[in-house]
């Protein structure tokens, strides 16, 4: 019986037919026009970017096009969505029309999509599949849009365009696909195939007279038939029986592809016919004939009888080449082997050529004709594909490809038994929150900050939650937890406690023994203990500073907080938080911190054996401070890591070969002999060519290869230029000269090169011989079977380039590199993205020059300059990239380009920064940064015309708003247009990407704009405002302290405005938080710390207010951190003002005698630094002979005292003789503490600034 099904799928035999139709009019309309874009241009002729039908028939007519049903069709694959018109986009996928390729994808799609179903089931169960994903996961249909995106996130249908397998499955022009739809592909599969077992049996009821003969003919001994035919049949023998040709490397690839032989790494394409074997083309020509020709086209009427005859005597046939793959038959030779293959009539012959019938059917096949000969290669396989790879050195002992690392080793015991233990605690506490609200056993957490309540603080006993685990589920929760633990205790004791007694309890002195296995147990489950309390520190202390409304979860990292109930989770946060900032820290050229934190996030265990982490730290080194012999360790250790399976990429293996051959660095092959140089070469070379052996269509290893051998080209020429002439030198160079030549060569053609075979099929199937096709379509062309291909008409006047351009175009005013060196130019940026400036340079130079690398117009080009700019910045060449960017400025337009304006500013931030840390932190200043400000806002002011512009970076914002910052700090914040450019800045930074610097300079902003008003004890609009802009600051310091919890930087000024603020506990926990990382404090910031603890401190004088202080007042409620301050300052350097502040909080404790030492100390400062004015000298030498005057027994303290006072004001007189100025160095600071503002300046604070931030 036939289903209806079954008739159904007539209709998809229809819909390839009008496909191919469409195909026939797409190659004419392609060749036509010569392009997509060109057919673009005729058919969209003013422009609009819409084309309905009848313009697309209009184009038709105009181009001449001879399908006119077929050019509709073409239409409709066009207009998938049945609208009627089509954009000018849409025809860059006309190219896409190949109906042979999708053929070949069904039966793909239906061992995807439709297996294990029948009929509309199958059809429903892929619909199901493709819909899954999508928003409609409950359709009944697909749409083009749904069907597209799911063939390209599942890879399915990669050789065919996913708009025309809907188009074809789409049989009744609805839009959509519905299962019954999907269903129809089984049948059409199954009658293709059909169709196959049809051609089959009817070629060989043609050839061989039927299967009978057929099966004798294929597999039954003919070594008779071919000794009687060789012996008594008439045969041809060419004159010349002996043709010898050389095969080049593209040549054997194909061979060793069609054989499929594992030397030639199988890398023939998918779609490629694997036969074993090739065809040949057996043809007769006239006599004087040359090339092949119609036989209507030759001249003489008594030759085309012939020429007809010979045409009808076309013939193929096939030979198996795997004979080739035996072992040679002489030992000098190669492999050879006879054949005898079978000739058939080629399909492809003219209507007209058999019209009278009078040529015999099956010339070949019903004489049994062959073709005898013998093929030889003059040497065997092995050597025409030889593997001379050397081997790699050993590297203390170890091969230089580090073998892949030992699995770690399972946990023990006691590991077990902490993991164990740990999981137990972490279900108590779950059970003990539950008792704690159960019973209202909940107290708010004084000084801390949080939404979380303190459980269990008051009203429970000893043995509470014993009690409270036995009573729930009558003690079923008790029982479980018991046994959670005990099977982890029993294999610790059986493993450590062999000698233990037996179990149970004697009440005699072997009990005693138990004691020390009860130790062992106590040990581990304290010891996990620790390790949670640890882990969790310091989420307990971020309760002190969070602000109540954020979520844990803005910090980046969950660990411990309780929001992250999935380990992975945790990770995986952590691994966010680690990646943001190492990037922070790298923009803000502090190297070594973004170090650490790297190697923080290589210790996670997503990473600890994660080649590709490993292989982005090597390139981190090498972009950071061009760290080599660190990059190559790390880079042979993520080589190590990958699986045999996954294998090391080619970006892996280049990478490493490049970094051993750089010599501007160390390597560790430097260590194992005198000619290190020559061993860095061949170790590289060895790299390479094993990877190029197991991938050899890959492209980038063969031009890394290139690289390698055009840089020691390069080092010999330098060595030949300083020592003269040396023949043996000079063709060592010309041999490496060759050599990056032919590699240069293999890489620009690779895949053309590598994955060929020597068999190639038609479309329609049939063997694909060269002097066939030519001849086939002069004669479809003679017989008007196919349309001639007139000359494409000119573009429309609507497609013409002005003659008179309003603006002139971006080409005319830019170098432009040529499109042909697209590929060249992404190597050299590879080279930039790895971190190898030197190689940049020497493809952008001496490859250019020696080996045409790029075009001169190219080498000549913007892109090219720029790329020597950031070659010349990696390395730190500051003065190179200002030459090269002043020499970009001055050709055509080269200052109209935004991203050498901006890496101008870069280069002078940079170079500005290394200057002012050579010297001292505090030397920074506006004025140094003057021109990099100035390249900044250049680059800034340039306008967006689509795409992403270089204004979106918010590292840019970050440097620009840093500018600023120093500007307003050298004002001590008074400048209130440079504070509100930073903060314009910032506010922009912020909005692109949120960081931990660009926060925390809003809050000091903030702080410092707060601190220099007015302090008042009222409710006047200035006391409100100071302390709005304080807490402001605050919480603009805790957003920045969430996303980096170890920088000392932020945790001070949280400090510093906790303690304006009043905030006690917030103040002191941020301290200590500072006193973790102090070694990375400025100076500066410390001694402001210390000032700021040291006039809190004292509660009774008027210059603590109400609010400031607790609700006691307590003198020296901060002193102890203005000591720990002042001595961390101290430890690095002598300050006046340190030694006066530690002088100031002695007194204020009592310790007048260790305060007269300071004292004396800070008066000696003032012979070297002279940073105090006459004002505040006069003030210490108060204090400090009121210091001394209260110790009545101890003179000579005093004596101390006027003995130094003598030599400070000896120094200052020298100090003005010599015609210098005494100055305050922390007058401006000092000001912010004492000095109130006018009503201008008030004014001028305003929140409009600082309102520009966004609210976190």
């Amino acid at each position: 019986a036939i289903s209806y099904d079954a008739l159904l799928s007539l209709s998809l035999h229809k819909q390839l037919a009008g496909l191919q139709g469409a195909e026939r009019a797409q190659r004419w309309l392609l060749s036509c026009c010569g392009s997509a874009e060109m057919l673009t241009k005729q058919v969209d002729g003013d422009r609009s970017g819409i084309v309905n039908r009848e313009r697309w028939n209009a184009a038709m007519n105009r181009l001449g096009c001879p399908y006119e049903a077929e050019a509709d069709a073409v239409f409709d694959f066009l207009d998938l969505a049945k609208a009627g018109s089509i954009t000018s986009p849409t025809l860059t996928s006309l190219p896409n029309l190949d109906v042979t390729a999708l053929a070949k994808v069904l039966p793909k799609l239906e061992a995807t999509l439709l297996v294990g179903e029948e009929g509309v089931s199958a059809g429903q169960a892929a619909l199901t599949r493709l819909v899954e994903d999508s928003e409609a996961a409950d359709s009944d249909q697909i749409g083009v849009s749904d069907l597209v995106a799911w063939c390209r996130r599942h890879g399915i249908c990669s050789a065919v365009d996913p708009h025309l397998l809907f188009s074809f499955l789409d049989i009744d022009g609805a839009g959509y696909i519905t299962a019954e739809k999907f269903a129809l592909i089984v049948h059409y599969n199954a009658t293709k195939s059909l169709q196959q077992v049809a051609a089959f049996k009817r070629f060989v009821e043609e050839s061989c007279g039927g299967c009978k003969h057929a099966f004798a003919r294929l597999f039954d001994n003919r070594t008779e038939f071919f000794m009687e035919s060789e012996a008594t049949k008439p045969r041809i023998k060419w004159e010349q029986t002996q043709v010898r040709v050389y095969r080049g490397r593209a040549w054997l690839q194909r061979l060793l592809n069609t054989l499929q032989d594992d030397r030639g790494r199988n890398c023939a394409a998918e779609d490629e016919s694997l036969e074993n074997g090739c065809w040949l083309h057996f043809f007769p020509r006239l006599s004087g004939q040359n090339q092949l020709t119609d036989f209507k086209d030759v001249p003489d009427p008594a030759q085309q009888g012939l020429a007809k005859l010979a045409r009808w005597h076309h013939a193929q046939a096939f030979v198996d080449l795997r004979r080739l793959l035996g072992d040679p038959l002489h030992e000098s030779g190669g492999p050879e082997f006879e054949f005898r293959a079978m000739l058939s009539q080629v399909g492809l012959q003219p209507s007209d050529v058999n019209e009278a019938a009078e040529l015999p059917t099956g010339p070949f096949s019903d004489a049994q004709t062959y073709v005898k000969g013998s093929i030889r290669l003059d040497r065997p396989l092995m050597q025409l594909c030889p593997r001379n790879i050397q081997q790699l050195p050993l590297v203390a002992g170890v091969s230089f490809l580090l073998p892949p690392p030992e699995k770690p080793l399972p946990l023990t015991v006691s590991q077990e038994l902490e993991l164990e233990a740990r999981n137990v605690v972490g279900k108590l506490v779950g059970h003990f929150s539950q008792m704690c609200q159960d019973g209202g056993f909940e107290d708010t957490q004084l000084g801390k900050v949080t939404k979380h309540r303190l459980l269990g603080r008051r009203g429970l006993s000893r043995h509470s939650l014993t009690r409270w685990l036995k009573d729930r589920e009558d003690g079923a929760v008790y029982r479980e937890l018991s046994a959670e633990l005990r099977p982890a205790i029993v294999r610790l004791v059986r493993a450590e406690a062999k000698d233990g007694p037996s179990s149970g309890i004697s009440n005699n002195a072997n009990d005693a023994l138990y004691s020390s296995i009860r130790d062992l147990i106590l040990k581990h489950l304290f010891h996990a203990l620790n390790h949670d309390l640890d882990a969790n520190q310091c989420n307990q202390d971020e309760c002190l500073w969070r602000p109540l409304a954020s979520k844990p979860a803005a910090c980046g990292d969950g660990q411990g907080t309780g929001e992250h109930g999935d380990v992975m989770a945790q990770q995986h946060a952590q691994d966010l938080r680690l990646s943001s900032l190492i990037l922070e820290y790298q923009s803000m050229g502090d190297i070594q911190q973004a170090t650490d934190l790297y190697q923080k996030r290589l210790a996670l265990p997503q990473h600890s054996q994660n080649g590709a982490s490993w292989f982005e730290y090597a390139r981190f080194l090498m972009r950071c401070g061009q760290r080599q012999l660190d990059a190559e360790q790390a880079l042979r250790y993520a080589i190590s890591l990958k699986s045999p399976e996954e294998g090391t990429s080619a970006e892996e293996m280049a990478f490493l070969a490049l970094l051993v051959q750089n010599r501007a660095g160390p390597s560790l092959l430097d260590e194992l002999g005198e000619d290190a140089g020559r061993l860095r070469f061949e170790t590289a070379v060895s790299l390479l060519e094993g990877y190029i052996d197991k991938h050899a269509a890959e492209r980038l290893p063969l031009y890394a290869l290139f690289v390698v051998y055009a840089s020691e080209a390069s080092a010999i020429k330098a060595q030949l230029a300083g020592v003269g002439l040396d023949e043996a030198a000079m063709a060592e160079y010309q041999r490496l000269k060759a050599e990056a030549a032919k590699y240069l060569e293999l890489g620009h053609c690779a895949q053309q090169m590598f994955s060929g075979t020597l068999e190639k099929r038609r479309p329609d199937g049939h063997p694909l011989l060269p002097e066939l096709e030519p001849l086939a379509r002069q004669e479809a062309l003679n017989r008007r079977e196919m349309a001639p291909v007139p000359p494409c008409p000119k573009p429309p006047p609507a497609w013409q380039p002005d003659e008179q351009l309003v603006f002139p175009s971006y080409d005319s005013m830019h170098r432009m590199p040529e499109s042909t060196d697209a590929k060249a130019l992404e190597y050299i940026d590879l080279m930039l993205h790895l971190g190898l400036p030197t190689y940049a340079e020497l493809l952008v130079s001496e490859a250019a020059l020696e080996f045409g690398f790029i075009s001169k117009a190219t080498a000549a080009s913007e892109h090219v300059q720029m790329q020597l700019i950031k070659a010349a910045m990696l390395r730190s060449d500051w003065n190179k990239a200002f030459d090269l960017i002043q020499a970009l400025f001055s050709s055509l337009s080269g200052d109209r380009t935004q991203e050498v304006h901006v890496l101008l500013g870069e280069c002078y931030f940079r170079a500005a920064t290394e200057q002012a840390e050579s010297v001292d932190t505090r030397g920074m200043s506006g004025a140094t940064f003057a021109k990099a400000l100035a390249a900044f806002e250049t680059g800034l002011s340039f306008l967006q015309v689509g795409g992403v512009s270089l204004s979106d970076d918010p590292i840019l914002q970050l440097r620009v708003a840093s500018i600023y910052f120093i500007q307003a700090e050298e004002s001590g914040f008074r400048d209130a247009q440079a504070v509100e450019k930073t903060l314009q800045h910032l506010q922009r930074s912020l909005l692109i990407k949120p960081t931990a610097e660009a926060w925390s300079r809003a809050g000091i902003c903030a702080c410092q704009r707060a601190r220099l008003m007015e302090r008042r004890q009222d409710a006047s609009p200035k006391a409100k405002t100071r302390r709005q802009l304080l807490q402001q600051a605050l919480r603009y310091l805790q957003e920045s302290n969430l996303l980096d919890r170890n920088r000392p930087q932020i945790n001070a000024w949280l400090a510093i405005c906790a303690v304006e603020l009043g905030e006690v506990q917030v103040a002191k926990q941020s301290f200590r938080n500072v006193l973790r990382f102090a070694n990375r404090l400025e100076s500066g910031t410390l001694l402001e710390l210390a000032r700021v603890f040291l006039r809190f401190s004292k509660e009774h004088g008027s210059g603590v207010l109400q609010e400031e202080r607790g609700m006691l007042v307590k003198d020296g409620r901060y002193i102890q951190e203005a000591i720990s301050a002042v001595n961390l300052l101290l430890a690095r350097e002598e300050n006046c003002e340190a030694h006066h502040i530690l002088a100031e909080a002695n007194v204020m404790i009592g310790q007048d005698a260790t305060a007269v030492l300071q004292f004396c100390s800070a008066l000696g400062c003032l012979v070297t630094q002279f940073s105090y004015s006459q004002d505040r000298i006069t003030e210490l030498v108060e204090a400090a002979r009121a210091c001394a005057s209260r110790l009545l027994g101890e003179p000579h303290l005093a004596a101390q005292i006027d003995s130094a006072v003598a030599a400070a004001e000896e120094a200052m007189r020298q100090q003005k003789e010599s015609g210098g100025t005494l100055s305050d160095a922390a007058s401006a600071t000092r000001e912010m503490d004492q000095a109130a503002m006018g009503e201008g300046d008030t004014a001028s604070v305003g929140n409009d600034a600082l309102g520009s931030v966004p609210e976190p």
